[in-house]
């Protein structure tokens, strides 16, 4: 991925229109859990996400495009937080039908 493309991507997630490199991986060293939750409702978006497993693989992708806008201690601690709101899948993924 371009590393533009990656940057504004996590701009996106965490809210921060416009602010460098620098500004980013401190807001995620700060609160590694708004990246979390941010990877989070992509995931969910996401038709290629369809339980827990392919959460989890989604999570794996993004961070390795975002790689180079991360501090080195954040994957750890934003994939905790995943896990955390990923724990909660079956009470978030699309209604039932019902039958």
């Amino acid at each position: 991925m371009d590393s533009t493309i990656a940057l504004r991507q996590l701009q996106r997630l965490l809210g921060l229109p416009g602010v460098d490199a620098a500004a980013i991986a401190a807001a995620i060293e700060r609160d590694p859990e708004a990246l979390a939750a941010g990877l989070f409702e992509e995931a969910v978006a996401s038709d290629d996400v369809t339980g827990l497993e392919s959460a989890l693989d989604y999570l794996d992708g993004r961070l390795g495009e975002l790689a180079p806008y991360l501090p080195a201690t954040a994957a750890a601690r934003v994939r905790g937080a995943f896990a955390t709101h990923a724990s909660r899948w079956g009470r978030i993924g699309p209604p039932s039908s019902g039958s």
